[in-house]
Protein backbone atom coordinates (compact mmCIF):
# COMPACT_ATOMS: atom_id res chain seq x y z
CA UNK A 1 0.00 0.00 0.00
CA UNK A 2 2.78 2.30 0.84
CA UNK A 3 5.02 1.80 -2.64
CA UNK A 4 1.44 2.54 -4.60
CA UNK A 5 0.91 5.60 -2.13
CA UNK A 6 4.15 7.16 -2.96
CA UNK A 7 3.80 6.33 -7.25
CA UNK A 8 0.46 8.26 -6.92
CA UNK A 9 2.08 11.15 -5.08
CA UNK A 10 4.62 11.52 -7.60
CA UNK A 11 2.68 11.12 -10.51
CA UNK A 12 0.03 13.76 -8.94
CA UNK A 13 3.20 16.08 -8.35
CA UNK A 14 4.31 15.55 -12.13
CA UNK A 15 0.93 16.32 -13.53
CA UNK A 16 1.32 19.29 -11.18
CA UNK A 17 4.01 20.73 -12.01
CA UNK A 18 2.68 20.43 -15.78
CA UNK A 19 -0.22 21.61 -14.89
CA UNK A 20 1.57 25.03 -13.68
CA UNK A 21 4.14 24.86 -16.99
CA UNK A 22 1.15 25.13 -19.25
CA UNK A 23 -0.68 27.49 -16.96
CA UNK A 24 1.90 30.06 -17.60
CA UNK A 25 2.73 29.48 -21.02
CA UNK A 26 -1.10 30.68 -21.32
CA UNK A 27 -0.83 33.28 -19.32
CA UNK A 28 0.45 36.79 -21.41
CA UNK A 29 1.50 38.33 -18.39
CA UNK A 30 4.03 35.30 -17.09
CA UNK A 31 7.27 36.41 -18.92
CA UNK A 32 8.80 32.86 -19.79
CA UNK A 33 12.59 32.02 -19.46
CA UNK A 34 14.33 30.26 -22.21
CA UNK A 35 17.64 28.30 -21.66
CA UNK A 36 19.54 28.83 -24.72
CA UNK A 37 21.24 25.30 -25.40
CA UNK A 38 19.99 24.09 -21.57
CA UNK A 39 22.31 25.62 -18.73
CA UNK A 40 25.91 25.03 -20.66
CA UNK A 41 28.20 27.33 -18.61
CA UNK A 42 28.90 24.40 -16.28
CA UNK A 43 27.74 21.90 -18.53
CA UNK A 44 27.92 20.62 -22.06
CA UNK A 45 25.77 22.51 -23.96
CA UNK A 46 22.47 20.07 -24.99
CA UNK A 47 23.16 17.50 -22.67
CA UNK A 48 21.40 15.71 -20.13
CA UNK A 49 23.27 17.73 -17.24
CA UNK A 50 22.28 20.38 -18.55
CA UNK A 51 18.49 19.86 -19.23
CA UNK A 52 18.74 19.05 -15.82
CA UNK A 53 20.02 21.73 -14.13
CA UNK A 54 17.84 23.62 -16.20
CA UNK A 55 14.60 21.99 -14.09
CA UNK A 56 16.72 22.24 -10.97
CA UNK A 57 16.44 26.07 -11.35
CA UNK A 58 13.06 26.65 -12.37
CA UNK A 59 13.56 27.61 -16.29
CA UNK A 60 10.67 27.12 -18.18
CA UNK A 61 11.80 26.26 -21.64
CA UNK A 62 14.66 24.67 -22.68
CA UNK A 63 16.28 25.34 -26.08
CA UNK A 64 17.43 22.38 -27.81
CA UNK A 65 18.90 21.44 -31.57
CA UNK A 66 18.02 18.44 -33.32
CA UNK A 67 19.91 16.60 -35.69
CA UNK A 68 19.22 13.47 -37.82
CA UNK A 69 21.79 10.82 -38.29
CA UNK A 70 22.15 8.80 -41.31
CA UNK A 71 19.94 5.90 -40.10
CA UNK A 72 17.13 8.47 -39.26
CA UNK A 73 18.13 8.70 -35.36
CA UNK A 74 17.10 11.86 -34.04
CA UNK A 75 19.74 13.37 -31.72
CA UNK A 76 20.53 16.72 -29.73
CA UNK A 77 23.41 18.86 -30.97
CA UNK A 78 23.90 21.78 -32.24
CA UNK A 79 26.16 21.58 -35.11
CA UNK A 80 26.29 20.04 -38.23
CA UNK A 81 29.81 18.60 -37.62
CA UNK A 82 30.82 16.66 -34.15
CA UNK A 83 34.51 18.33 -34.04
CA UNK A 84 33.17 21.17 -31.24
CA UNK A 85 31.25 19.57 -28.92
CA UNK A 86 32.63 15.93 -28.83
CA UNK A 87 35.53 14.01 -28.91
CA UNK A 88 34.48 12.53 -32.19
CA UNK A 89 34.97 14.14 -35.78
CA UNK A 90 32.98 13.82 -38.99
CA UNK A 91 29.65 15.26 -40.12
CA UNK A 92 26.59 14.03 -38.43
CA UNK A 93 24.09 12.93 -41.26
CA UNK A 94 26.73 11.32 -42.95
CA UNK A 95 27.23 8.97 -39.66
CA UNK A 96 25.11 6.52 -38.08
CA UNK A 97 23.76 6.24 -34.59
CA UNK A 98 25.89 3.45 -33.78
CA UNK A 99 29.39 5.73 -34.46
CA UNK A 100 27.91 7.98 -31.78
CA UNK A 101 26.48 6.35 -29.42
CA UNK A 102 29.45 6.50 -27.62
CA UNK A 103 31.55 9.44 -27.83
CA UNK A 104 31.89 11.76 -24.95
CA UNK A 105 30.48 16.01 -25.03
CA UNK A 106 32.99 18.32 -24.40
CA UNK A 107 32.90 21.86 -22.01
CA UNK A 108 35.02 23.87 -24.01
CA UNK A 109 38.25 21.77 -24.08
CA UNK A 110 37.58 19.46 -21.52
CA UNK A 111 36.27 16.05 -22.03
CA UNK A 112 32.95 15.02 -19.98
CA UNK A 113 31.54 11.59 -19.33
CA UNK A 114 27.96 12.73 -21.13
CA UNK A 115 27.29 11.03 -24.15
CA UNK A 116 25.27 12.67 -27.10
CA UNK A 117 21.32 12.77 -25.98
CA UNK A 118 18.88 11.37 -28.39
CA UNK A 119 15.21 13.38 -28.61
CA UNK A 120 13.54 10.17 -26.62
CA UNK A 121 16.36 10.49 -23.61
CA UNK A 122 15.52 14.26 -23.69
CA UNK A 123 11.51 13.54 -23.51
CA UNK A 124 12.07 11.03 -20.91
CA UNK A 125 13.54 13.75 -18.71
CA UNK A 126 11.78 16.51 -19.13
CA UNK A 127 8.31 15.57 -19.25
CA UNK A 128 6.46 16.98 -16.87
CA UNK A 129 9.03 18.91 -15.51
CA UNK A 130 10.03 21.64 -18.40
CA UNK A 131 9.03 22.24 -22.14
CA UNK A 132 11.19 21.71 -24.79
CA UNK A 133 11.95 24.45 -27.53
CA UNK A 134 12.94 21.59 -30.95
CA UNK A 135 15.71 24.02 -32.82
CA UNK A 136 14.97 21.57 -35.82
CA UNK A 137 18.52 21.93 -37.20
CA UNK A 138 17.50 18.19 -39.25
CA UNK A 139 16.72 18.89 -43.31
CA UNK A 140 14.35 15.89 -44.43
CA UNK A 141 10.73 15.28 -44.49
CA UNK A 142 11.53 12.24 -42.51
CA UNK A 143 13.00 13.90 -39.45
CA UNK A 144 10.15 15.96 -39.00
CA UNK A 145 7.31 12.92 -39.29
CA UNK A 146 9.75 11.10 -37.04
CA UNK A 147 10.04 14.12 -34.79
CA UNK A 148 6.34 13.91 -34.40
CA UNK A 149 5.71 10.18 -34.16
CA UNK A 150 7.62 10.53 -31.21
CA UNK A 151 6.29 13.83 -29.59
CA UNK A 152 2.79 11.86 -29.72
CA UNK A 153 4.45 8.15 -28.72
CA UNK A 154 5.83 10.23 -25.44
CA UNK A 155 2.98 12.16 -24.98
CA UNK A 156 4.93 15.10 -25.19
CA UNK A 157 2.13 17.08 -27.73
CA UNK A 158 1.91 20.01 -24.61
CA UNK A 159 5.10 20.30 -23.56
CA UNK A 160 7.28 21.12 -27.26
CA UNK A 161 7.50 23.57 -29.52
CA UNK A 162 8.49 23.13 -32.14
CA UNK A 163 10.68 25.92 -34.01
CA UNK A 164 10.55 26.83 -37.73
CA UNK A 165 12.63 29.24 -39.93
CA UNK A 166 10.05 29.40 -42.54
CA UNK A 167 6.92 30.34 -41.78
CA UNK A 168 4.90 29.50 -45.07
CA UNK A 169 5.69 25.58 -43.79
CA UNK A 170 3.74 26.23 -40.93
CA UNK A 171 0.42 24.60 -41.79
CA UNK A 172 2.14 21.76 -43.26
CA UNK A 173 3.72 21.04 -39.88
CA UNK A 174 0.64 22.05 -38.23
CA UNK A 175 -1.61 19.25 -39.67
CA UNK A 176 0.89 16.52 -38.19
CA UNK A 177 -0.14 17.27 -34.81
CA UNK A 178 -2.29 20.77 -34.33
CA UNK A 179 -1.72 19.95 -30.62
CA UNK A 180 2.16 20.34 -30.72
CA UNK A 181 2.73 24.27 -30.59
CA UNK A 182 4.72 25.92 -33.37
CA UNK A 183 7.05 28.45 -33.31
CA UNK A 184 7.73 30.65 -36.76
CA UNK A 185 10.42 33.03 -36.97
CA UNK A 186 9.90 36.31 -37.97
CA UNK A 187 12.32 38.15 -40.32
CA UNK A 188 10.61 41.57 -40.82
CA UNK A 189 7.34 43.59 -39.99
CA UNK A 190 5.96 41.84 -43.15
CA UNK A 191 6.69 37.96 -41.35
CA UNK A 192 4.84 39.30 -38.83
CA UNK A 193 2.00 40.59 -40.67
CA UNK A 194 1.55 37.17 -42.79
CA UNK A 195 2.04 34.92 -39.12
CA UNK A 196 -0.55 36.91 -38.18
CA UNK A 197 -2.88 34.93 -40.46
CA UNK A 198 -2.64 31.57 -38.74
CA UNK A 199 -4.84 31.96 -35.93
CA UNK A 200 -3.85 28.71 -34.03
CA UNK A 201 0.20 30.36 -33.63
CA UNK A 202 0.69 31.13 -29.95
CA UNK A 203 4.41 32.07 -30.25
CA UNK A 204 6.31 34.26 -32.95
CA UNK A 205 10.31 35.22 -32.65
CA UNK A 206 11.15 38.56 -33.43
CA UNK A 207 14.53 40.42 -33.84
CA UNK A 208 15.13 43.71 -32.57
CA UNK A 209 15.59 45.19 -35.98
CA UNK A 210 11.74 45.51 -36.92
CA UNK A 211 10.41 45.37 -33.27
CA UNK A 212 7.82 48.33 -32.55
CA UNK A 213 5.26 48.28 -29.80
CA UNK A 214 2.22 48.54 -32.50
CA UNK A 215 3.73 46.18 -34.48
CA UNK A 216 3.74 43.68 -31.42
CA UNK A 217 0.83 44.78 -30.10
CA UNK A 218 -1.02 42.98 -32.96
CA UNK A 219 0.45 40.00 -31.99
CA UNK A 220 -0.10 40.16 -27.57
CA UNK A 221 -3.95 41.42 -28.91
CA UNK A 222 -4.70 37.77 -30.40
CA UNK A 223 -2.77 35.88 -27.75
CA UNK A 224 0.30 35.26 -28.92
CA UNK A 225 3.64 35.15 -26.76
CA UNK A 226 6.30 37.74 -28.45
CA UNK A 227 9.85 35.35 -28.08
CA UNK A 228 12.79 37.73 -28.13
CA UNK A 229 16.75 36.67 -27.34
CA UNK A 230 18.84 37.95 -25.72
CA UNK A 231 21.95 36.22 -27.06
CA UNK A 232 24.18 38.67 -28.81
CA UNK A 233 24.03 42.08 -26.72
CA UNK A 234 22.09 41.74 -24.31
CA UNK A 235 23.46 39.28 -22.99
CA UNK A 236 26.72 40.92 -23.43
CA UNK A 237 25.89 43.47 -21.29
CA UNK A 238 25.05 40.95 -19.21
CA UNK A 239 28.09 39.93 -18.35
CA UNK A 240 29.59 43.51 -17.81
CA UNK A 241 26.99 44.43 -15.32
CA UNK A 242 24.28 42.06 -14.15
CA UNK A 243 20.62 42.62 -15.24
CA UNK A 244 21.50 45.74 -16.92
CA UNK A 245 20.65 43.64 -20.59
CA UNK A 246 17.88 42.57 -19.70
CA UNK A 247 16.61 45.57 -18.02
CA UNK A 248 17.41 47.13 -21.76
CA UNK A 249 15.17 43.97 -22.97
CA UNK A 250 12.11 45.27 -21.74
CA UNK A 251 12.15 48.58 -23.50
CA UNK A 252 9.81 46.54 -25.44
CA UNK A 253 6.65 46.47 -24.16
CA UNK A 254 5.06 43.38 -25.37
CA UNK A 255 8.33 40.40 -24.85
CA UNK A 256 7.14 37.75 -23.18
CA UNK A 257 9.94 34.97 -23.58
CA UNK A 258 13.70 35.94 -23.24
CA UNK A 259 15.99 33.63 -23.91
CA UNK A 260 19.54 33.63 -22.66
CA UNK A 261 23.04 32.03 -22.15
CA UNK A 262 22.46 33.36 -18.58
CA UNK A 263 19.09 31.61 -17.24
CA UNK A 264 19.46 32.25 -13.35
CA UNK A 265 20.28 35.65 -13.43
CA UNK A 266 17.18 35.91 -16.03
CA UNK A 267 15.30 34.29 -13.51
CA UNK A 268 16.49 36.09 -10.50
CA UNK A 269 15.61 39.55 -12.53
CA UNK A 270 12.49 38.44 -13.78
CA UNK A 271 11.53 37.43 -9.83
CA UNK A 272 12.82 40.74 -8.96
CA UNK A 273 10.73 42.44 -10.91
CA UNK A 274 7.68 40.43 -10.29
CA UNK A 275 7.60 39.63 -14.13
CA UNK A 276 6.45 35.89 -12.85
CA UNK A 277 3.71 36.57 -10.52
Amino acid sequence: MLAVTVISLTSFAQNTKLDSLIANYHNQDYVLSVAHRAVHDTYPENSLEAIREAIRIGVDIAELDLRETKDGKLIIMHDGTLDRTTNGTGIVKDLKWKDLKDLKLKIGDSITNENIPTLEDVFKLAKGNILLDLDFKAKSERAIKNTYKLIKKKGMQKEVIFYLYDYKKVPMVYALNPDVKIMPRAYSAADVENILKFDYVTVIQVDDRFYTDELLKKAFDKGMRVWVNALGDYDDLERLEKYTGFEKCFDKKYINIIQTDFPQQLLDYLNMKGYRN
